[in-house]
């Protein structure tokens, strides 16, 4: 790489022992070591006060930064680092300490451990300004590696970014306005939370034009996942025909116009959105559908779903034991006095044919060759990956093998590697030895989930969906479906846990009220209880509405209600029947998963 390595061996034994070309080898090998490199990152110090006449002051002992060394670093380096740090083209001002004499103020923890870097936080003098340079101008004297590590430091910069302003997007909107729709109101659906302004939307019928007389605005759970509902509700809308087939006459008819004003919807301020108002646009009142399913998609399958629906962090182990578990701590515990299991984890990677769900049908199996040489200095592990029938065979050969031994014995298989990886469990078990048996032992791998997610999409804006829906859906496209014994709410938009009963979750129905589509989330362990859209396995069979239901609900065939008023003579809601069908799921990469 160019860097310069202060490098010395020593071979004992003369070229006897250590001929020239192993000797040669050795060196290209240690020189081949990376220059210590570090990152530095910093943000704008934030205002903590006001002065009497409002104005933000800023404490000016809170500027600070970080550096991520990429590997292990000298705790007595500060001074010499200290040396190295500038700000703005000038040496940082870094604050000092009371102890005598003062050090400079710089915290942190310089040694490198599996899970993070080493890293100091510096404390300046003075706040941080979006604009501030800082640098890393390391000289020949900044040696600052860990123990007898000379390596040279590269240099490094950073400047401070503004913070990012509020958002001045303006609200999307969409009016949804059928014939005979309920309530006297017109909704309209946005994508951003506010108030909306009566007098700015209105209802044009003919030559007749009134506005609504009130507005309300919902951002609850149940709408949130896709936008926000705002309701406007009108008086009379016209004049009474007399025609009593037709209703109040604050329904909307076919031909009606709906007219939203330029600011019909304010979008609140906060620290990420600027207070905004929506454009002007109108819809003409359609004519009443019969609701019906017009398509179904499926999503690809995402094994990177996080299972804790309280969280949106992605985790990065997807296949992995439970404490104490692991099929390679079970098998390949290691002799060290007070030290038991998880001496290795594996992890399945996101990209390979063993993610998610799918990992979970391999297994590991060790042993040891007959006869081994325990004694034998070098030791040997043969690693063999049978894809055919999803086996990671780990052999001992000679030797007595480490943790670290058997990392890289695992790490070096293309196969393996492909679609795991292995580490060890903790920074201080590389060193030490396993236990070698020849009886062969054997543990299932577990823990991977995979996510679909699946969008059912009307021909018409609908309130809201029913348990049919589900139903309909689920049972077209998981074999053996049966009603998800665990309750799910709408808000669960990320892995669940599976049912113990059905071996799957699906989350209940992510639906903005009103809208057109409605979602859902399958997650499982088990690959075959995913939504299939295979060939001959994708049709969904939609139930029709029972045309003979006398009650004021949902009959048992209804999977969506629409925004269609009650009859007028039997207070039924048989105006809202489904349209039943045949519809064909197919598979689609715009489907949401998380």
């Amino acid at each position: 790489s160019g860097n310069k390595t202060n490098l010395s061996i020593v071979a004992i034994g003369g070229t006897a022992v250590v001929s020239d070309a192993v000797m040669a080898a050795a060196v290209d090998a240690a020189m081949s070591a990376d220059a210590l490199s570090v990152t530095i990152k910093a943000a704008p110090t934030a205002a903590t006060a006001a002065d009497d006449t409002g104005t933000a002051l800023i404490d000016e002992g809170s500027g600070t930064f970080t550096l991520t060394f990429s590997d292990s670093i000298d705790a007595t380096m500060y001074s010499t680092l200290k040396d190295a740090l500038y700000v703005n083209g000038s040496p940082a001002s870094i604050q000092v300490d009371t102890s005598t004499p003062p050090a400079p103020f710089i915290t942190g923890t310089p040694a490198a451990t599996c899970a993070a870097k080493a890293m100091l936080t510096v404390s300046l003098t003075h706040a941080l300004k979006a604009g501030d340079r800082i640098e890393v101008r390391p000289t020949a004297k900044t040696v600052i590696g860990d123990r007898e590590d000379k390596r040279v430091l590269s240099a490094a910069s950073f400047t401070v970014a503004a913070a990012a302003g509020p958002s001045s997007a303006r609200p999307t909107t969409e009016i949804v306005a059928v014939a005979q729709q309920s309530g006297n109101s017109v909704y309209v659906v946005s994508n951003l939370a506010g108030t909306g302004a009566s007098a700015k939307v209105k209802v044009r019928r003919g030559s007749t034009t009134v506005d609504a007389t009130s507005a309300a605005s919902v951002a609850s759970a149940a709408v949130a996942p896709f936008g926000h509902r705002y309701t406007f509700t009108f008086g009379s809308i016209g004049t009474d025909d007399g025609n009593a087939a037709n209703g109040d006459e604050t329904l909307l008819k076919a031909g009606d116009v709906v007219i939203l004003e330029a600011g019909a919807i304010t979008a609140t301020a906060s620290a990420t959105q600027a207070e905004t108002t929506s454009r002007g646009t109108s819809r003409t009142v359609a004519a009443a559908k019969r609701l019906a399913v017009q398509s179904i998609l499926v999503s690809q399958v995402d094994p990177g779903v996080d299972d804790d629906p309280a969280t949106t962090t992605v985790p990065d182990v997807r296949l992995v034991g439970a404490a104490g578990t692991n099929a390679i701590s079970q098998l390949a515990s290691v002799t060290a006095p007070g030290t038991t299991g998880n001496a290795v984890t594996i992890k399945a990677k996101w990209s390979g044919d063993a993610a998610g769900a799918a990992g979970n049908a391999w297994s590991v199996s060790v042993d040891a060759v007959t006869g081994i040489d325990a004694t034998a200095k070098t030791p040997e592990i043969d690693v063999s990956v049978n894809t055919r029938n999803q086996v990671i065979r780990v052999r001992y050969m000679a030797g007595s093998p480490t943790v670290a031994d058997l990392l890289a014995a695992l790490n070096g298989n293309d196969d393996f590697a492909d679609r795991f990886s292995a580490a060890a469990a903790s920074c201080t078990t590389d060193d030490l030895k396993l236990a070698v048996t020849t009886a062969t032992a054997e543990a299932d791998l577990a823990g991977g989930r995979s996510s679909v997610g699946v969008t059912v999409t009307f021909n018409d804006w609908a309130s809201a969906v029913a348990a049919g829906l589900k139903a309909d859906v689920f049972g077209g496209l998981i074999a053996g479906y049966a009603a998800d014994v665990t309750a799910r709410t709408a808000t669960e938009a990320v892995g669940l846990a599976d049912s113990a009963t059905t071996g799957y979750a699906v989350s209940a129905a992510r639906f903005d009220t009103p809208y057109n589509r409605a979602h859902y989330l399958v997650t499982t362990t088990d690959p075959s209880k995913l939504p299939s859209t295979r060939s001959g396995k994708n049709t969904v069979v939609i139930s029709t509405g029972d045309v003979t239901d006398t009650t004021a609900s949902f009959g048992s065939g209804y999977v969506a209600t629409g925004f269609l008023a009650q009859d007028a003579t039997t207070s039924n809601v048989n105006e809202t029947m489904n349209a039943g069908g045949r519809v064909n799921a197919r598979r689609n990469n715009s489907v949401p998963v998380r």
